[in-house]
């Protein structure tokens, strides 16, 4: 099942310069409604409408029941989150090629590729949008060495999943792309096609000498050694924890989730400069994490993440009215562990 929607969402809203993608969250009140939430988040959807936890008896009905008990702190909860998500732009580097016309010649192995490559991004903590061929030949700019898009945030590398054809346009951008500087990364089965507007009388197999073709069809290290330096770098590799980049004017925003049960511990390092801080969206509270270390361009701080647990880690100016230190960044301990039931795969 590919459930990466969510991320084409988003990445639709960051190419065209909107701070809101909408969707309509399912779920419960339970640990499996969070989940949703949380797994929409970070792959950075920004206005959450509840439509599950509300229930099923439409609430402006005499007869339908109040709301549950638990239902403030979910709507606190996602409304902060919503908003740290909102403010800012987006700061992933990579930009994920979505080979639509390959898809539309019947390739389904493009399509595969395309959410396999999605998935192990992810799973490596990079962060990446889609990227259509509308807005890699008409919205995103060349622009000191990447690709600008409508958010202003810059892409410095393109990964080009399985594929069969490709169109001129595209082929042209991504060649004046990577002569101004930029990373091209061909995963798979490379094009054997150009086509114009339409796919008749397609070119033959076009020059790839100025990308880096990884023929595994996998996010192997060779991939990973093309990329950009990575914001987010993990001290041992966690497939189950992913992340989301935001830039602010003076701070750095990292959301990371757990999506697995298990618990996650690592040392992690991560761009920004400034006081090391989480934002609990719970509750509003900021709390400095005290064992940040800072580094050059870069500060390096323990990740505990609990079962399916959700972090908001800010760099830059401690806010005025500052919390206590948050204590699961500190010790290491857990804080409290919330009643409900694990969420089916």
């Amino acid at each position: 099942t590919n459930n990466n929607f969510p991320k084409l969402a988003s990445s639709a809203a960051h190419l065209f310069g909107r701070n809101k993608a909408w969707t309509e969250e399912g779920g419960s009140l339970g640990v499996e409604g969070k989940f949703q939430l949380d797994y929409q988040l970070v792959r950075g959807m920004t206005l959450m409408q509840l439509q599950g936890a509300l229930g099923r008896g439409g609430m402006d009905s005499a007869a339908s029941p109040a709301p549950p008990p638990a239902m403030p702190l979910l709507a606190w909860y996602t409304n902060r989150a919503a908003y740290l998500m909102s403010i800012g732009r987006p700061a992933a580097q990579v930009a994920l090629y979505h080979p639509a016309n390959s898809m539309w010649l019947g390739d389904e192995e493009a399509d595969r590729s395309t959410t396999r490559l999605s998935k192990e991004l992810l799973e490596h903590q990079v962060d990446f949008d889609y990227l259509d061929e509308q807005s890699l030949a008409s919205v995103a700019t060349l622009e000191n060495g990447g690709l600008r898009n409508l958010s202003g945030q810059v892409y410095r590398a393109v990964i080009v999943p399985s594929s069969v054809v490709i169109t001129r346009a595209s082929l042209d951008r991504l060649r004046a792309f990577a002569a101004a500087g930029g990373k091209v990364v061909f995963v798979g089965h490379v094009p054997e096609m150009v086509m114009e507007k339409t796919f008749l009388h397609p070119a033959g197999a076009p020059d790839l000498s100025f990308a880096v073709h990884e023929p595994a069809g996998a996010i192997t290290a060779a991939v990973l050694q093309a990329l950009p330096k990575p914001d987010v770098a993990l001290d041992r590799p966690s497939a189950a924890i992913k992340y989301t980049h935001r830039t602010w004017s003076d701070a750095d925003l990292y959301f990371f989730f757990n999506e697995s049960d298990e618990k996650q511990s690592r040392t992690v390092r991560v761009f920004g400069r400034g006081q090391a801080q989480a934002w609990d969206a719970s509750d509003g509270l900021v709390h400095p994490i005290k064992a940040a270390v800072a580094e050059s361009g870069a500060i390096r701080l323990p990740l505990v993440l609990e079962p399916y647990e959700a972090k908001f880690i800010v760099i830059g100016p401690l806010v005025a009215d500052a919390s206590t230190p948050e204590p699961s960044l500190t010790t290491g301990d857990m804080v409290a562990e919330l009643p409900g039931e694990s969420p089916q795969p």
